[in-house]
């Protein structure tokens, strides 16, 4: 496989914080994860898990900057 560049990227919380029953859990309020992805789709080349495992097993490139949630 060759990697041109993969970021992975993992959310453990995305929530309305304001009203969440546990604000002592670090998470993302919604709109900040939806400026993340806007973020995300002009700057860099989502993948998936499958597309990744392919390029390994086959020894094919993937995108350059590309990104896996």
């Amino acid at each position: 496989m060759i990697v041109n560049n993969l970021t992975i990227v993992m959310y453990h919380y995305v929530r309305d914080l304001k009203n969440s029953r546990y604000p002592e859990i670090k998470g993302l309020d919604v709109s900040s994860f939806k400026e993340q992805i806007h973020y995300m789709r002009k700057y860099y080349n989502f993948v998936t898990m499958e597309e990744v495992i392919y390029s390994i097993d086959n020894e094919k490139t993937i995108p350059d900057k590309s990104i896996l949630l």
